[in-house]
């Protein structure tokens, strides 16, 4: 497990994360931040989940209402992954 070390904190700050980590019952104030670092991860991933469907949704109804299979959908995205490792590896040999 990794270990950050959080500087440039003024007086207030600390106060108040240490009282609030107390308020809240967490064992520390180590215990709260990594609560609230956990938070925002999983709300950064609810948000990207949501803005992914939102960027698929309009392909999506036109590939059901084409008759597609998801099978079907996903070669063609698979063969899309495969196109740009290439491309990227071919990128990278040449440097």
């Amino acid at each position: 497990m990794a270990t950050l070390k959080i500087t440039g904190v003024d007086e207030g700050t600390a106060q108040f994360v240490a009282a609030r980590a107390r308020s809240l019952h967490f064992t520390g104030q180590a215990e709260y931040l990594r609560s609230l670092v956990r938070q925002d991860m999983t709300r950064a991933a609810f948000e990207r989940r949501e803005r992914l469907a939102e960027i698929l949704g309009p392909l999506h109804e036109h590939s059901e209402n084409q008759g597609y299979t998801e099978a079907q959908l996903a070669a063609v995205f698979e063969k899309a992954r495969s196109g740009v490792a290439l491309d990227r590896k071919r990128r990278s040999d040449k440097s």
